[in-house]
């Protein structure tokens, strides 16, 4: 099994990320064009763009990390292998739903079928072992740890697509939670993860770039959600070095504070005013300071 010491410099998947992604981005914004994959102004309440968009983040997000992932041979890593295949199921929900608006049912199927990739191959939330509950019976905490897991997948891929209200908000909220975790999987010396966490971050470098006002790209369900499903694995693999189990629950949670806040904020606020939890609206904590000024 490789591994990758990064003795050539830990930004080196970054940079090229971010160079590719700059590089490829018009490439694929012209091909959403062609083919349809657009957001049109106000095909509902919350769209208050000028013009339409191509909804091509997605796009330039999953081709750039599996050419990286290719050219490194990081799909030779099981962990690696294992999120990213969870990523691909992920973005082609995403893609599918930007093309034809999905209902939520079918978008929880393929976030649960992604988060199933993960479990089915060991991947868990260690929840009540690390909490010490020694009477627990064995069988019924590793049931708990695949709800804990399954909860925290499609959670955190669901709060990145909520947070997706405001040009660039996603990708600059997305490179910075790679680069924390990328410093953090430095630092607990995951190398391959911390590939990764460096891959991600250059691509949304270049993200960030098409979708500035005036953006030339949205990231559309299919680049956030996938975005979010990222975070999510990285936060279940990551292990602290020589530091107590329970803080691999601190850092991610602290690192994706913003989604978890915001998500819980219009989810209460929702069902106390009897509305839809996942119809879209201007109830984000971005629409309520922009409103406070």
């Amino acid at each position: 099994m490789p591994t990758y010491d990064f003795r050539f410099g830990m930004l080196l998947p970054g940079i090229l990320g971010m160079v590719m992604a700059l590089a490829v981005g018009p490439v694929l914004i012209r091909f959403a064009r062609q083919v349809g994959l657009m957001d049109n102004p106000h095909s509902l309440d919350h769209k208050i763009h000028k013009k339409p968009t191509p909804l091509a983040g997605g796009l330039v997000l999953v081709l750039i990390l599996m050419l990286i992932a290719t050219l490194s041979r990081a799909w030779q890593i099981e962990h690696i292998r294992v999120i990213l295949i969870g990523a691909l199921i992920v973005f082609g929900f995403g893609l599918a739903d930007d093309f034809l608006n999905l209902s939520v049912p079918i978008k929880f199927l393929g976030q649960i079928l992604a988060a199933s990739v993960l479990i089915m191959n060991g991947y868990l939330v260690q929840f009540l072992d690390n909490v010490g509950i020694l009477w627990y019976p064995m069988d019924q905490i590793e049931w708990v740890n695949i709800l804990v897991t399954l909860v925290w997948l499609v959670g955190i891929t669901n709060a990145m697509n909520f947070l997706d209200s405001m040009d660039g908000q996603v990708a600059g909220l997305g490179l910075i939670t790679f680069l924390l975790f990328l410093a953090a999987t430095i630092e607990s010396g995951q190398s391959e993860l911390a590939w990764l966490n460096s891959s991600v971050a250059g691509i949304c470098v270049g993200l960030l770039f098409f979708n500035l006002a005036p953006p030339r790209l949205f990231l559309g369900d299919s680049g956030a959600q996938t975005l979010g499903f990222l975070a999510a694995s990285v936060g279940i693999i990551y292990v602290p070095k020589n530091l107590d189990p329970l803080s691999t629950w601190f850092v991610p949670i602290m690192v994706l504070l913003v989604p978890i806040f915001d998500t819980t904020l219009v989810v209460v606020s929702r069902i106390q005013a009897r509305k839809p939890i996942f119809q879209a609206g201007l109830d984000h904590t971005y629409h309520r300071l922009r409103r406070l000024g």
